[in-house]
């Protein structure tokens, strides 16, 4: 997959499972509601290092109007661990 959208540890060398999947469905979530990716960065590498350390940002933070419930759907989804 993209940089975009790649799980963590992925980004380590893992084997892809069922939660890189949910993690990446989480990231196209995330950019279906707010038109914009989670983790932008100027280049790859930083795109991934985000990827691997960032918590997602709260689109609530970016003006996007959301239910808490649909909130906490994606962040679960895209937890690091």
């Amino acid at each position: 997959g993209t940089p975009l959208y790649v799980a963590p540890e992925l980004c380590e060398g893992a084997n892809a499972s069922p939660a890189s999947d949910l993690y990446a469905l989480g990231l196209t979530l995330y950019f279906l509601i707010t038109g914009q990716h989670a983790f932008m960065a100027p280049n790859v590498m930083a795109v991934l290092a985000n990827q691997m350390t960032m918590a997602l940002p709260d689109p609530r933070a970016r003006g996007i109007n959301m239910p808490d419930g649909l909130w906490q759907v994606m962040r679960k989804a895209c937890e690091k661990d």
